[in-house]
């Protein structure tokens, strides 16, 4: 066989995989579609049940990240429509931080039960994206030998936002550490939370999928070994995983709404949680 005859023959073969690529695709956007209507059913639910839960900040930050990880899954189907494996390759990354963090507020609240989590994920999380800011300006500084290259940005921040300076600077730092990937995974595994026996799995890939987000030389050589040889394959790999994990995350959140609503309230609900559990709604 000569290199034209390969070329068609891998020409072919990668069409009729493509093919039945698009089939399985075909499927999951109708599962999709139906998880959407169950979400939208629920979510008038939900946001009222906010307005009168006692742990609004954990409540709020947990359907925040129901919504985020929707988005993303939503945009990692379409990208792999379009052959676009860079793109969905960064975009997963991303999928796999938000799924694990909100991972760990859901079992820190379910497990503390009071609005503690929620409180240090919006306050401690805000410190800590001002502090990555004022460093970056600090660092453009020194590189520029501006005035602002000897700027201490703790004590900045504390000039802005009085409360900082009845905290100590090591104990902020020190807590903002519980959100940090690393920090999370051994939480969500010590704990045995939902998907602790997946954390084995996600973390290396986690690591290697860096290189899409921080334009690492990796990157391209996973694009190449993918591009034509197990491409589809990785797709549904991707796509499962952030269908099935976003859909349990959604029951996860939503049936925390059980124990504060009235019979009636409980009834309306109810068979739309049993669809979110229905295991024939996940991909296989």
């Amino acid at each position: 066989m000569d290199l034209e005859e390969k070329l068609q023959k891998g020409f072919k073969e990668h069409e009729k995989e493509h093919s039945k690529y698009l089939e399985w695709l075909e499927m999951t956007r109708e599962k999709n579609d139906e998880y959407f209507e169950v979400i939208r059913e629920l979510m008038p639910i939900f946001f009222d049940y906010s307005k009168k839960c006692s742990h609004k900040k954990t409540i709020l930050a947990l359907i925040a990240f129901q919504t985020h990880l929707s988005t993303l899954k939503n945009a990692i189907i379409d990208l792999s429509e379009d052959n676009n494996i860079y793109s969905m390759k960064a975009l997963y990354r991303i999928y796999l931080e938000h799924w694990l963090k909100g991972t760990y507020i859901w079992t820190r609240y379910t497990k503390e039960k009071n609005d503690d989590v929620g409180i240090e994920y919006n306050r401690l999380g805000r410190i800590g994206e001002e502090l990555k800011y004022g460093n970056s300006i600090k660092q453009v500084s020194a590189i520029l030998d501006a005035e602002t290259k000897n700027l201490d940005v703790w004590d900045t921040l504390c000039k802005y936002d009085e409360k900082l300076t009845k905290l100590s600077k090591k104990d902020i730092t020190d807590n903002i550490k519980k959100f940090e990937y690393k920090s999370i995974a051994k939480y969500i595994v010590d704990n045995k939370a939902p998907g602790a026996d997946w954390v084995s799995i996600i973390i290396p890939e986690y690591s290697e999928l860096s290189s899409f987000v921080h334009g690492g030389p990796g990157a391209s050589d996973q694009y190449s070994s993918t591009l034509y040889n197990k491409q589809f394959e990785e797709y549904e790999g991707m796509i499962r995983f952030a269908f099935n994990t976003c859909r349990t995350f959604a029951y996860s959140v939503f049936v925390l709404m059980l124990k504060d609503l009235d019979n009636k309230e409980k009834e309306q609900i109810l068979p739309l949680l049993f669809k979110l559990q229905d295991k024939n709604g996940m991909i296989s």
